[in-house]
C-alpha cells in the first residue's frame, strides 16, 4: 500500500477497496468478531424479546424494566474489555 501511512497520517480515511479484499478488521474476521461475542448477544436478543414479551402480556413497567437492555450492554462493555486482553483478542498481545 503506497502512500498508505502517509494519507492515514494526513486524515484521509482508508479505501473501501482495501477494505472489502482483505475482509478483516485488526487481522480479525467479522465471524472471529461474532464468536467471541455470542454469550453477549445473545443475552441482549434475550432481555429484548422477554420485555417485549412482558409489555405485550400487560405486565407493569416497574417490572419489565428488571429486563434492562442497558444493563446487559453495559456488562459486556466491562466484560470484552477484560476477556479481550486476557485472550489477547483484536489488537491486544
Amino acid at each position: 500500500m503506497p502512500n498508505g501511512d502517509k494519507n492515514l497520517e494526513a486524515g484521509v480515511p482508508i479505501s473501501k477497496n482495501l477494505v472489502s479484499t482483505t475482509g478483516k478488521v485488526l487481522g480479525k474476521r467479522l465471524s472471529e468478531y461474532f464468536a467471541f461475542q455470542k454469550v453477549f448477544l445473545a443475552l441482549i436478543a434475550v432481555a429484548g424479546v422477554a420485555r417485549l414479551g412482558l409489555s405485550l402480556a400487560g405486565v407493569p413497567d416497574g417490572t419489565a424494566k428488571w429486563f434492562s437492555l442497558t444493563v446487559v450492554a453495559a456488562a459486556s462493555i466491562f466484560y470484552y474489555g477484560t476477556a479481550a486482553h486476557m485472550r489477547s483478542f483484536g489488537g491486544h498481545k
